[in-house]
């Protein structure tokens, strides 16, 4: 009888622990695709950032890779988007800062913005700021 016991006890454990093995690697999943999703979204982001920064010297360029995207009011208007869907994954940070490239975009907000990404993503912070960006620029 005691084997039995022993057989039922070890039995639903190993089922306890598939089961919550299971749910933690699906949320493991989720999480990655989540993270890729996000990383993939702040990249393009970054680029009509700089298109919307440099759009006279980089307008030719940036129309050959996205032909829907043929005038300036069109490029902020996809940076209005990218904020709007920002909502569903960006954090607040991220939000707030793109929001304020898209008011007034400087290379200061850009560097705002840019970082914040970075920490959205990566939980990183910088002790670089635009003036080291800048110096690193000139060279």
């Amino acid at each position: 009888m005691e084997s039995i016991t022993t057989l039922i006890i070890g039995g639903l454990g190993g089922v306890i622990a598939i089961f919550i093995k299971s749910f933690l690697d699906q949320n493991q999943q989720v999480r990655l695709q989540e993270f890729d999703f996000k990383q993939t979204r702040y990249k393009c982001i970054v680029i009509l950032m700089q298109a919307r920064l440099t759009w006279q010297e980089n307008k030719e360029q940036l129309q050959r890779h996205r032909p829907d995207l043929p005038t300036l009011d069109h490029l902020k208007s996809e940076l209005n988007i990218e904020l709007m869907n920002g909502l569903l994954f960006a954090s607040d940070e991220v939000i707030t800062a793109l929001s304020s490239f898209i008011e007034e975009p400087t290379f200061s907000t850009y560097v705002t913005t840019a970082f914040a990404m970075r920490k959205d993503l990566y939980k990183k912070s910088s002790k670089f700021n635009e003036d080291t960006f800048k110096a690193i620029l000139r060279n």
